[in-house]
């Protein structure tokens, strides 16, 4: 059996682990995270890019399937062509406004990018909901 070492971010140690193991826990990082269900639907996300979303934008993706569960407004992006249909979704997450960009297939929402709401995207949410 070959000896690869750990690397210190795994276990905080530097047991040899089966290559098997060690390929799982390397890649992992970067597989599609499949999470909760809100009302029948469910959410992914690349792992790596919620790490990254929550470091710049201070949101985590775990939590973004409670926006769904409230009130929210959704429109299409359709400012570019991003080769897939784009949505972004308006809604509370711990008593503020935030923009949710995802897109759906079926019972999915692939969530993309997660982030505070603008000024205008929050008067464009409270005046859709006052409506």
């Amino acid at each position: 059996m070959l000896g690869f070492t750990q690397p210190t971010w795994v276990l905080g140690s530097k047991r040899k682990l089966p290559p098997l193991i060690l390929l799982i826990l390397i890649f992992w990082e970067n597989l599609v995270t499949i999470c909760s269900n809100s009302q029948g639907m469910e959410f992914e996300w690349d792992e790596t890019k919620r790490l990254t979303n929550l470091r710049k934008h201070g949101i985590n993706f775990i939590d973004v399937p409670l926006v769904f569960d409230g009130d929210i407004v959704t429109f299409e992006d359709d400012r570019f062509n991003y080769g897939e249909q784009r949505f972004v979704t308006l809604g509370l997450l711990q008593g503020r406004v935030v923009a949710i960009v995802h897109t759906e297939q079926e019972k999915c929402i692939r969530i993309i990018s997660a982030r505070k709401a603008t000024k205008y995207e929050q008067q464009i949410y409270f005046e859709q909901l006052s409506n």
